[in-house]
This record gives structure tokens, C-alpha cells and sequence, in this order.
């Protein structure tokens, strides 16, 4: 099982941003898909990751409704995600994830064009 392709696990085609969108818009998409992690994509190439506690942060830090409009995903975003090659294993998922203080894996192909995601849970499930 540990060296079960990650792409029987995966969700292909994730749903995305693009880091130039509102940090509004993401919440409107965590808030209607049910998601907890949105990979960032500009010109076809993967950018960088928002995770719903990134939201959770900056609405701590101001609750007004105008800065969550006004700010941009590239603003919040993690510039430098942890990303998988889609010919890894579950081993090599769960060996990333286990040293990671993050709950989601990009899987990227050779352009390092986003081709999935794999979270925790799917390890788990």
C-alpha cells in the first residue's frame, strides 16, 4: 500500500485561484466548496497555496470587510508550498506531511504544472 501511486488518492484538478483575486473571493470559495486549501495558479503555473487559517489570520488581525477586499492573495498566499512530483507514492506523501507544520501536498507535473492535490485526510481516508 505504501508505494500505491499518489494519484489514486489525489483530487485531480483542484479547484483555483489566481493570486491577482481578492482574498474575498477565496473566502467566497472555502466558505461555498467546502475546501480548506487553494492552490494559486497564474498563467497555467502553480505560485503558491492559501489555506483557510491563512483567512482565519488575517481576519484576526482586522475583522473590517474592507481589507479582506481590498487584499490580494499574493498578499497572504505561501509563496513556496510543498509540492509532489505525480509519479510519488503514498510513502513519500505521508514522509512530507509527517515533517510539516502544513496539511496539503500540490502534486505538480515536469512544467510544474498542478495536476492534483493530496491532503492529510486523504492519507488518512
Amino acid at each position: 500500500m505504501r508505494d500505491t501511486p499518489i494519484v489514486r488518492i489525489m483530487t485531480a484538478d483542484p479547484i483555483t485561484i489566481e493570486s491577482t483575486n481578492s482574498v474575498a473571493d477565496a473566502r467566497a470559495i472555502f466558505d461555498t466548496r467546502n475546501i480548506h486549501h487553494l492552490p494559486v495558479v497564474d498563467d497555467g503555473k502553480l505560485v503558491g497555496i492559501v489555506s483557510s487559517a491563512d483567512l482565519l489570520k488575517l481576519f484576526l488581525v482586522d475583522e473590517r470587510a474592507d481589507l479582506m477586499a481590498k487584499a490580494r492573495v499574493r498578499q497572504i498566499m505561501e509563496v513556496c508550498p510543498v509540492t509532489l512530483d505525480a509519479r510519488a507514492t503514498l510513502r513519500e506523501a505521508a514522509e512530507k506531511l509527517q515533517f510539516g507544520s502544513f496539511h496539503a501536498l500540490l502534486v505538480i507535473d515536469e512544467e510544474r504544472a498542478l495536476v492534483g492535490i493530496v491532503t492529510s485526510g486523504d492519507l488518512i481516508d
